[in-house]
């Protein structure tokens, strides 16, 4: 029953980032910016208090650094192109439409790990694929730019797959908080640096922009990531 009631608060507090998103009412790439920066500020603490959580990261060879760099470029190009999707789409669809992240986790899995998977799961695959592409026609139908929202939104989920499966290449050595801390340096660094390139304003945002990239940072990241 506990870890129901958890999970189920993972869930729903997951299932609110493209609302706060649109709340925001900011450039994508700030957005995804500040909340990869909030959260590592709160979660690099531990990972230095921690002797283990230390260890850990002085025992990472050249590979897992490089590999790290590239789940977070990755997860950096997934926030802002899911983040930019919005722009175009509705969040129902968007957020359907990117959650299809482990359906690409099982091609990527196949081809990479050499994962073995039953009829069910390619089903399931084939099914899912028809729903997203429903979506896709019946957003074309309402507003032809919706489906770019729409198309955005699948290439953030190909982005975010990338990470998950290196996640699960690199986990085998490195605990939960260190992966993610260390991910999110190259995440926001890049975000950071599109930003700046793009020419979007850093800081000059209404009081309720920062309201909402905070819940984004403290209830979608911290509860339903973390």
């Amino acid at each position: 029953m506990g870890k129901g009631i958890f999970l189920f608060i993972g869930v729903a507090s997951l299932s609110a980032s493209a609302i706060f998103v649109r709340l925001a009412n900011a450039p994508a790439s700030i957005t995804a910016f500040y909340r990869l920066f909030f959260t590592f500020i709160l979660i690099f603490p531990l990972t230095i208090l921690k002797k283990s959580n230390k260890e850990e990261l002085k025992s990472l060879t050249k590979k897992d650094i490089i590999l790290c760099i590239i789940s977070g470029f990755s997860l950096g190009l997934h926030y802002f192109l899911w983040f930019q999707s919005l722009n175009f789409t509705s969040v129902a669809s968007s957020t359907v439409i990117v959650t299809l992240q482990p359906l690409f986790s099982l091609i990527f899995g196949y081809f990479i790990f050499k994962e073995k998977y039953t009829n069910k799961a390619i089903l399931g695959f084939i099914i899912a694929f028809a729903g997203s592409f429903i979506i896709g026609l019946g957003d074309f139908q309402i507003n032809p730019k919706a489906l770019f929202g729409d198309f955005l939104a699948l290439i953030a989920a190909i982005f975010i797959s990338v990470n998950f499966i290196i996640g699960q290449y690199i986990r085998k050595r490195l605990s939960a908080i260190n992966y993610t801390a260390f991910t999110y340096i190259p995440a926001f660094i890049f975000l950071g640096f599109l930003s700046f390139i793009i020419k979007v304003n850093f800081f000059e945002y209404s009081f309720e922009t920062w309201i909402y990239i905070l819940c984004l940072t403290l209830i979608s990241t911290m509860l339903g990531l973390n």
